[in-house]
């Protein structure tokens, strides 16, 4: 799998326009193109995906949309990432974000057989692949992480919008508040919190954290 990078200066000291172009090949020969045209001034972004699903064929334009960065100057930016590991190029979409790596995301597949963009879902945070899960980690305080384990289906191209279960990760003893642990797994229900045991040994991983 390879990915390249191209950045275009402003055309002049007058405009505060950047264009931007990410590709990758996939390792059947399949290709992805994104070109984003930010205008902080205009406070707008501009992206378009292209897409070839044949190195013998031209790359065609599947998806575009333009984007406002009134409440967010990272509304729009757009990633080729492969969101399940399954050793495929998808499209990652950040629609707003908090505070560090608190992004609102929206991922997306490609449809070989269509050429269509096709949404997946909407991930909080930092995401990982761990035993059949994808797990978004969003930060609870300065101090603490929360993520969030959706069940991935069996062919790996979506997940569950609704978490399996929960993941409470403090940097230190001091950061636990009123929590039980510096960290633990749990299930929301009706009665709050239950606090259960890793689902699997991989899982156990995340409570390494802050390592």
């Amino acid at each position: 799998m390879t990915v390249a990078l191209l950045c275009f200066a402003p055309v002049s000291a007058k405009t505060t326009s950047n264009h931007q172009v990410k590709s990758a090949t996939n390792p059947d020969g399949s290709a992805l193109r994104i070109a984003t045209t930010t205008n902080e001034g205009a406070g707008s972004r501009r992206v378009k995906v292209y897409y070839r699903s044949h190195p013998d064929r031209p790359m065609q334009l599947i998806w575009k949309k333009q984007f406002s960065l009134s409440e967010s100057l990272s509304s729009g930016v757009t990633q080729i990432v492969d969101w399940n590991h399954d050793g495929i190029n998808d499209v990652a979409v950040t629609l707003t974000c908090g505070a560090g790596a608190d992004c609102e995301t929206q991922h997306y597949n490609i449809d070989q057989r269509t050429r269509r963009m096709t949404p997946v879902g909407v991930t909080y945070g930092i995401t990982r692949v761990i035993s059949g899960y994808l797990v978004d980690m969003g930060r609870n305080n300065c101090c603490s992480w929360i993520g969030t384990a959706h069940r991935l289906s069996a062919d790996r191209q979506r997940f569950d919008p609704e978490g399996a279960f929960s993941v409470f990760v403090a940097a230190d003893k001091d950061a636990i508040g009123d929590k039980p642990a510096k960290c633990y797994f749990f299930k929301e229900t009706g009665q709050g919190e239950q606090v259960i045991p890793a689902p699997t040994q991989a899982l156990k991983q995340l409570c390494r954290w802050y390592d």
